[in-house]
């Protein structure tokens, strides 16, 4: 049975942490994320973290749009955190 990515945004989970604003775009069928960061001008790091605490998954990046692949984490709730020097938005999701 193929996994289904289910997406919550859950406010006020956030502080706006980037320069722009920070989009997500889930696609269901194959696990992926994309995030897009509009104006963006410094290096990010991006996390995904298991229900339990744990980081699963880190990344430094100064890509306005990248994917995160979710297809290999098993059922739960993840948080994926966008950082920028202090400041930290933070998106929560389902995969079941």
């Amino acid at each position: 049975m193929k996994n289904t990515l289910l997406f919550l945004l859950l406010f006020p989970l956030s502080v706006l942490a980037v320069d722009g604003k920070v989009s997500f775009n889930t696609n269901s069928s194959t696990d992926v994320i994309t995030v897009h960061l509009e104006d963006q001008h410094h290096a990010v790091m991006v996390q995904i973290i298991s229900q339990d605490g744990n980081v699963v998954w880190t990344e430094h990046t100064m890509e306005s749009q990248f994917d995160l692949n979710l297809n290999h984490y098993p059922d739960g709730v993840y948080t994926v955190n966008i950082s920028v020097y202090d400041k930290v938005e933070s998106h929560q999701f389902v995969k079941k």
